[in-house]
């Protein structure tokens, strides 16, 4: 199928650090339902938050890195942090960026390939 050869991570823009209501509910069920259909559990969350710009967001995933990280999942991150910390680097287009609304708020999904076509 054509969902087991991709992980999906998904980006939440934090408006107020605030305990029990930083994430809406309506975001976490969007992010499971969405992992539901294509067979995956909500594995991976991490908070993210820059004192440069005070920019805060947190990353959801269908994949936890425990001892071994998948390349594409480090050069992902990578790529994707630097981007918050500086504008003007951009998440290569080799990832799939999708962004979606829900009810009112935006979240960014991003499709990871567990191998890279040798094109």
């Amino acid at each position: 199928m054509f969902w087991k050869n991709t992980y999906y991570y998904f980006t939440y823009e934090v408006e107020a650090v605030d305990k029990g209501k930083s994430i809406p509910p309506s975001i976490i069920k969007f992010v499971k339902r969405y992992l539901k259909l294509r067979f995956k559990k909500l594995l991976y969350f991490e908070p993210f938050s820059n004192s440069v710009n005070g920019k805060a967001a947190a990353v959801f995933g269908s994949k936890e890195v425990t001892k071994i990280a998948n390349r594409n999942i480090v050069i992902w991150a990578l790529e994707l942090y630097a981007s918050w910390k500086d504008p003007e680097i951009k998440v290569s287009d080799m990832f799939k960026q999708t962004t979606k609304k829900v009810k009112g708020k935006t979240i960014t999904i991003y499709k990871v390939p567990k191998f890279i076509d040798k094109a």
